[in-house]
Protein backbone atom coordinates (compact mmCIF):
# COMPACT_ATOMS: atom_id res chain seq x y z
CA UNK A 1 0.00 0.00 0.00
CA UNK A 2 1.39 3.60 -1.23
CA UNK A 3 0.98 6.17 1.74
CA UNK A 4 2.29 8.66 -0.04
CA UNK A 5 -0.38 10.43 -1.55
CA UNK A 6 -1.52 14.44 -1.15
CA UNK A 7 -3.98 15.41 0.81
CA UNK A 8 -7.59 16.00 -0.81
CA UNK A 9 -8.97 19.64 -1.38
CA UNK A 10 -12.25 17.79 -3.00
CA UNK A 11 -14.47 14.72 -2.67
CA UNK A 12 -16.62 14.09 -5.49
CA UNK A 13 -20.47 12.97 -5.85
CA UNK A 14 -21.76 11.37 -8.98
CA UNK A 15 -25.50 11.78 -9.77
CA UNK A 16 -27.05 9.01 -12.13
CA UNK A 17 -30.19 10.93 -12.59
CA UNK A 18 -28.84 14.01 -14.60
CA UNK A 19 -25.34 13.17 -14.94
CA UNK A 20 -23.78 15.80 -12.70
CA UNK A 21 -21.32 15.64 -10.54
CA UNK A 22 -21.41 17.29 -7.17
CA UNK A 23 -18.03 18.76 -5.25
CA UNK A 24 -17.28 18.99 -1.72
CA UNK A 25 -15.12 20.58 -0.22
CA UNK A 26 -13.19 19.05 2.07
CA UNK A 27 -12.01 20.44 5.99
CA UNK A 28 -9.73 17.97 6.85
CA UNK A 29 -8.15 14.74 5.80
CA UNK A 30 -8.35 12.27 8.21
CA UNK A 31 -6.67 9.56 6.63
CA UNK A 32 -5.92 8.16 3.37
CA UNK A 33 -4.01 5.48 1.36
CA UNK A 34 -3.48 3.89 -1.97
CA UNK A 35 -4.83 -0.07 -1.58
CA UNK A 36 -3.86 -2.76 -4.42
CA UNK A 37 -7.98 -2.01 -5.33
CA UNK A 38 -8.16 1.54 -5.36
CA UNK A 39 -7.42 5.17 -3.59
CA UNK A 40 -9.19 5.30 -0.03
CA UNK A 41 -9.95 8.24 2.28
CA UNK A 42 -11.46 9.44 5.22
CA UNK A 43 -12.18 13.15 5.09
CA UNK A 44 -14.21 15.41 7.26
CA UNK A 45 -16.60 17.48 5.51
CA UNK A 46 -19.01 20.35 6.29
CA UNK A 47 -21.56 19.63 4.19
CA UNK A 48 -21.76 15.37 5.10
CA UNK A 49 -19.54 14.95 8.03
CA UNK A 50 -17.10 12.45 8.10
CA UNK A 51 -17.09 10.46 4.99
CA UNK A 52 -15.59 7.36 3.13
CA UNK A 53 -14.34 8.03 0.02
CA UNK A 54 -13.34 5.33 -2.85
CA UNK A 55 -11.12 7.23 -5.65
CA UNK A 56 -12.79 10.58 -4.55
CA UNK A 57 -16.01 9.55 -4.68
CA UNK A 58 -18.20 9.32 -1.32
CA UNK A 59 -19.42 6.22 -0.28
CA UNK A 60 -20.41 6.52 3.06
CA UNK A 61 -21.21 9.83 5.22
CA UNK A 62 -21.75 10.33 8.90
CA UNK A 63 -24.84 12.47 8.24
CA UNK A 64 -27.15 10.29 6.30
CA UNK A 65 -25.67 6.30 6.80
CA UNK A 66 -28.41 5.64 9.04
CA UNK A 67 -30.87 6.45 6.70
CA UNK A 68 -29.10 4.61 4.56
CA UNK A 69 -28.30 1.14 6.56
CA UNK A 70 -32.30 1.20 8.25
CA UNK A 71 -32.91 0.97 4.18
CA UNK A 72 -31.00 -2.15 3.45
CA UNK A 73 -32.02 -3.70 7.44
CA UNK A 74 -35.68 -3.29 6.71
CA UNK A 75 -36.19 -6.71 7.59
CA UNK A 76 -34.22 -7.72 10.14
CA UNK A 77 -35.96 -9.13 12.95
CA UNK A 78 -35.07 -11.31 16.13
CA UNK A 79 -36.18 -14.14 13.90
CA UNK A 80 -32.30 -13.34 12.36
CA UNK A 81 -29.68 -14.98 14.45
CA UNK A 82 -27.31 -14.70 11.51
CA UNK A 83 -26.50 -12.32 9.24
CA UNK A 84 -24.19 -11.90 6.30
CA UNK A 85 -22.99 -8.80 4.85
CA UNK A 86 -21.90 -8.59 1.61
CA UNK A 87 -19.46 -5.53 0.91
CA UNK A 88 -19.79 -3.38 3.98
CA UNK A 89 -15.77 -2.69 4.64
CA UNK A 90 -17.02 0.47 6.33
CA UNK A 91 -18.94 -1.08 9.04
CA UNK A 92 -21.77 1.18 9.42
CA UNK A 93 -24.40 -1.66 8.35
CA UNK A 94 -22.58 -4.13 10.89
CA UNK A 95 -23.12 -1.77 13.79
CA UNK A 96 -26.47 -0.46 12.76
CA UNK A 97 -27.57 -4.67 12.68
CA UNK A 98 -26.19 -4.88 15.93
CA UNK A 99 -27.54 -2.15 17.60
CA UNK A 100 -31.01 -3.15 16.60
CA UNK A 101 -29.76 -6.77 17.62
CA UNK A 102 -27.74 -7.06 19.99
CA UNK A 103 -26.96 -11.55 19.76
CA UNK A 104 -26.98 -11.49 15.89
CA UNK A 105 -23.61 -13.08 14.10
CA UNK A 106 -22.43 -10.87 11.44
CA UNK A 107 -19.97 -11.87 8.97
CA UNK A 108 -18.61 -9.04 6.56
CA UNK A 109 -17.16 -10.38 3.01
CA UNK A 110 -14.95 -7.19 1.72
CA UNK A 111 -12.48 -7.72 -1.15
CA UNK A 112 -10.04 -4.63 -0.02
CA UNK A 113 -9.18 -4.84 4.21
CA UNK A 114 -7.80 -1.85 3.97
CA UNK A 115 -11.01 -0.52 3.57
CA UNK A 116 -11.88 -2.35 6.75
CA UNK A 117 -8.66 -1.58 8.27
CA UNK A 118 -8.98 2.02 7.88
CA UNK A 119 -12.79 2.79 8.96
CA UNK A 120 -12.10 0.23 12.12
CA UNK A 121 -9.48 2.95 13.23
CA UNK A 122 -11.30 6.02 12.19
CA UNK A 123 -15.25 5.67 10.79
CA UNK A 124 -17.06 2.72 13.08
CA UNK A 125 -14.84 2.90 15.99
CA UNK A 126 -13.76 -0.49 16.65
CA UNK A 127 -16.62 -2.67 14.56
CA UNK A 128 -14.35 -5.80 12.98
CA UNK A 129 -12.60 -5.79 16.75
CA UNK A 130 -16.26 -6.95 17.79
CA UNK A 131 -16.32 -10.73 18.98
CA UNK A 132 -19.85 -10.81 16.80
CA UNK A 133 -18.34 -10.04 13.89
CA UNK A 134 -16.47 -12.16 11.23
CA UNK A 135 -14.89 -10.06 9.04
CA UNK A 136 -13.91 -12.74 5.48
CA UNK A 137 -11.71 -10.68 3.07
CA UNK A 138 -12.81 -11.93 -0.62
CA UNK A 139 -14.34 -10.77 -3.58
CA UNK A 140 -18.29 -11.79 -3.67
CA UNK A 141 -18.22 -14.21 -6.39
CA UNK A 142 -14.91 -15.97 -4.42
CA UNK A 143 -17.05 -15.84 -1.30
CA UNK A 144 -17.50 -19.97 0.05
CA UNK A 145 -19.80 -19.66 3.26
CA UNK A 146 -19.41 -22.58 5.67
CA UNK A 147 -22.93 -22.10 6.54
CA UNK A 148 -26.27 -20.56 5.45
CA UNK A 149 -27.99 -16.90 6.71
CA UNK A 150 -30.91 -15.96 7.86
CA UNK A 151 -29.97 -12.45 6.52
CA UNK A 152 -28.24 -11.36 3.34
CA UNK A 153 -27.27 -7.78 2.72
CA UNK A 154 -25.68 -6.49 -0.08
CA UNK A 155 -23.85 -3.60 -0.08
CA UNK A 156 -21.42 -3.02 -2.79
CA UNK A 157 -20.38 0.20 -4.00
CA UNK A 158 -21.18 1.27 -7.50
CA UNK A 159 -20.59 3.58 -10.34
CA UNK A 160 -22.16 5.36 -13.04
CA UNK A 161 -21.27 2.66 -16.61
CA UNK A 162 -22.59 3.35 -19.74
CA UNK A 163 -25.14 0.71 -21.33
CA UNK A 164 -22.25 -1.75 -22.98
CA UNK A 165 -19.90 -0.77 -20.08
CA UNK A 166 -22.34 -2.26 -17.87
CA UNK A 167 -22.31 -5.77 -19.41
CA UNK A 168 -19.37 -7.34 -17.08
CA UNK A 169 -21.62 -5.31 -14.37
CA UNK A 170 -24.90 -7.20 -14.82
CA UNK A 171 -23.05 -10.69 -15.28
CA UNK A 172 -21.13 -9.94 -12.07
CA UNK A 173 -24.77 -9.69 -10.58
CA UNK A 174 -26.63 -12.52 -12.70
CA UNK A 175 -23.19 -14.51 -10.75
CA UNK A 176 -23.69 -13.50 -7.29
CA UNK A 177 -27.96 -13.11 -6.94
CA UNK A 178 -27.35 -17.24 -8.46
CA UNK A 179 -25.34 -17.72 -5.43
CA UNK A 180 -28.01 -16.53 -3.12
CA UNK A 181 -29.88 -19.70 -2.79
CA UNK A 182 -27.42 -21.57 -1.53
CA UNK A 183 -26.68 -19.06 1.21
CA UNK A 184 -29.78 -18.11 2.38
CA UNK A 185 -31.76 -20.29 5.08
CA UNK A 186 -35.74 -20.87 4.39
CA UNK A 187 -37.51 -18.16 5.64
CA UNK A 188 -34.55 -15.99 5.19
CA UNK A 189 -34.85 -12.31 3.59
CA UNK A 190 -31.88 -10.77 1.03
CA UNK A 191 -31.84 -6.91 0.57
CA UNK A 192 -29.58 -5.38 -2.24
CA UNK A 193 -28.34 -1.86 -2.72
CA UNK A 194 -29.63 -1.25 -5.97
CA UNK A 195 -27.84 1.89 -7.23
CA UNK A 196 -29.98 5.14 -8.34
CA UNK A 197 -33.72 4.74 -8.19
CA UNK A 198 -33.39 6.52 -12.27
CA UNK A 199 -30.37 7.15 -14.65
CA UNK A 200 -30.48 9.40 -17.15
CA UNK A 201 -30.53 8.23 -20.81
CA UNK A 202 -27.52 5.80 -21.70
CA UNK A 203 -26.25 5.02 -18.47
CA UNK A 204 -27.01 1.48 -16.61
CA UNK A 205 -29.92 1.38 -14.76
CA UNK A 206 -28.38 -0.86 -12.12
CA UNK A 207 -31.91 -1.41 -10.29
CA UNK A 208 -33.88 -2.61 -12.39
CA UNK A 209 -30.84 -5.01 -14.05
CA UNK A 210 -31.30 -6.67 -10.22
CA UNK A 211 -34.93 -6.62 -9.96
CA UNK A 212 -35.04 -8.43 -13.21
CA UNK A 213 -32.61 -10.60 -11.74
CA UNK A 214 -33.92 -11.54 -8.62
CA UNK A 215 -37.18 -11.97 -9.56
CA UNK A 216 -35.94 -14.39 -12.43
CA UNK A 217 -33.93 -16.45 -9.47
CA UNK A 218 -36.81 -15.89 -6.91
CA UNK A 219 -40.01 -15.50 -8.15
CA UNK A 220 -40.28 -12.29 -7.00
CA UNK A 221 -38.84 -8.88 -5.20
CA UNK A 222 -39.93 -6.20 -4.04
CA UNK A 223 -38.08 -2.40 -4.94
CA UNK A 224 -38.30 0.80 -2.97
CA UNK A 225 -36.33 3.39 -2.82
CA UNK A 226 -34.80 6.13 -0.17
CA UNK A 227 -33.42 9.81 -0.44
CA UNK A 228 -29.53 9.77 0.26
CA UNK A 229 -28.31 13.38 0.85
CA UNK A 230 -24.58 12.74 0.07
CA UNK A 231 -25.45 10.41 -2.86
CA UNK A 232 -27.48 13.52 -4.47
CA UNK A 233 -30.37 11.65 -4.93
CA UNK A 234 -32.70 8.56 -4.35
CA UNK A 235 -31.01 4.93 -3.58
CA UNK A 236 -33.14 2.20 -4.76
CA UNK A 237 -33.09 -0.98 -3.08
CA UNK A 238 -34.67 -4.54 -3.77
CA UNK A 239 -35.87 -6.99 -1.26
CA UNK A 240 -37.07 -10.68 -1.44
CA UNK A 241 -38.29 -13.10 1.59
CA UNK A 242 -37.49 -17.01 0.81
Amino acid sequence: MDRSVEPLETVYCPVYGTGETIAVPVLRQVARLRSAHQDIAIVDTEVFGRCLTLDGVIQTASSDHADYDAALLRDLSPATTSLLIIGGGDGCVAAAALALQPFLNVTVAEIDPAVAALCNRHFTRGIFDDRRVTLAITDALSFMPKHRFDGIAIDLSDEPVDEVGGQSVTKTYDALIARLPGWLNPGGWVALQAGAERVKPGLLDLARVIEERVTLVFGSAERDAVFVPSYGEKNAFVYLKR
